[in-house]
C-alpha cells in the first residue's frame, strides 16, 4: 500500500510543485537507498530477536513520518522525510515473507502462498483507489493522513502477530 504513495502520488506532487521530472528520479533513487542498506541487517535481526517487534517499530515509524508530512509545507523536507521512512519500510520488506513461511507448516506453504501473494496487489489497489478518491474531495496533503492511518492500522494489527524467533527453531 505504501508504494502507491511513493511511486504514484509523490511523483505527481513533485511535478505539481514545479520541480521537474529530474527530481522524481532523485526521490525514487533516495527511497531505494535505505532499502538496499538496511534490509539484510533487519532480516538478520528479526531472525535472532523475532519479527513482532520489528513489525511494530517499522509500521509505527512509517505512520509517524506520514503524519508529520501532513504538517510540513516544504517539499524538500517532505521528500527527505519520505526517504527516511524507507528505513521503516526496510524493516518490513524482507521480513514479511520470511514471517509468512515461518508460521506455516511445510505442506501449507504451497497451498497459501498464492492467496498471500495477492495481498501485494490488493494493497496497491486499495492505496490507489482510496488515495484517488481522497484527492477528488481534499487537498493533496491529506494523502499523508490517509497513508499514515493505513500504516497505523497495520501497526495495531502487528500486535496480533506471533513472535517467531528463527534462531530458537533450529
Amino acid at each position: 500500500m505504501w508504494w502507491s504513495l511513493i511511486y504514484l502520488f509523490i511523483p505527481l506532487m513533485i511535478i505539481r510543485s514545479n520541480l521537474g521530472e529530474l527530481w522524481v528520479g532523485y526521490f525514487l533513487f533516495g527511497v531505494a537507498i535505505p532499502l538496499i542498506l538496511f534490509q539484510y541487517a533487519f532480516a538478520k535481526w528479526a531472525g535472532k530477536h523475532g519479527f513482532k517487534k520489528l513489525f511494530k517499530i517499522g509500521y509505527f515509524f512509517v505512520s509517524i513520518i506520514a503524519f508529520t508530512c501532513f504538517f510540513v509545507s516544504n517539499i524538500y523536507f517532505i521528500l527527505s522525510l519520505l526517504i527516511l521512512a524507507s528505513v521503516g519500510i526496510a524493516m518490513l520488506e524482507s521480513t514479511t515473507e520470511a514471517y509468512f513461511f515461518d508460521i506455516l507448516e511445510k505442506n501449507e506453504k504451497y497451498r497459501f502462498y498464492g492467496p498471500y501473494n495477492t495481498a501485494i496487489d490488493a494493497g496497491s489497489f486499495t492505496g490507489k483507489i482510496f488515495g484517488s478518491l481522497l484527492l477528488v474531495f481534499l487537498p493533496f496533503k491529506f494523502l499523508f493522513l490517509l497513508f499514515g492511518s493505513f500504516m497505523f492500522l497495520l501497526f495495531l494489527i502487528s500486535f496480533k502477530t506471533k513472535n517467531i524467533i528463527e534462531s530458537r527453531r533450529k
